[in-house]
């Protein structure tokens, strides 16, 4: 039989040695759930700016189609410039615009892609003062009794 001191020590080192192995493991535990919940934060994070990366390639993409493809057709005489597509002329330009600083602001101003919606920029800029003789035709064809004013076109 062991004296009540060695008995109480048995016990004391027991228990020392089993909180001692819960904190242990209760740390792990606390380690590895933390490194899970933030690869899930940085995995979602990371999706997010992606869907917005390829949202605003793809809508520049979209408003430079779609402005090209305006004054495309009827400068090469296959169809005509009517008070529809006039009209389609502005609000166009302003989306381009848009895109074109939201793809500059999100990508970054000295970025390649952000040099690429400078590009996309110029671009509209000179097809718009390339085709300034061929709009003002259109509108006065279209609409003779109003004066054409450069800002119309701007």
């Amino acid at each position: 039989m062991l004296p009540a001191w060695a008995t109480v020590a048995i016990a004391l080192g027991g228990a020392a040695i089993g909180a001692a192995g819960g904190i242990l493991g209760a740390e792990r535990i606390s380690k590895r759930a933390y490194r899970s919940a933030e690869r899930g934060l940085t995995h979602e994070t990371t999706e997010a700016w992606r869907a917005l990366l390829i949202e605003t390639c793809r809508a520049l993409s979209d408003a430079w189609l779609e402005f090209r493809w305006l004054l495309y057709p009827p400068s090469r005489k296959f169809g005509d410039f009517d008070a529809e597509a006039k009209d389609r002329l502005g609000p166009l330009g302003t989306t381009c615009a848009q895109t074109v600083a939201k793809a500059r602001l999100v990508f970054g101003l000295d970025s390649e892609a952000g040099a690429a919606a400078a590009a996309v920029d110029q671009r509209i800029a000179e097809l718009k003062d390339a085709h300034a003789a061929f709009l003002l035709e259109a509108h006065l064809a279209i609409r003779p009794e109003i004066l054409w004013q450069p800002k119309d076109f701007a």
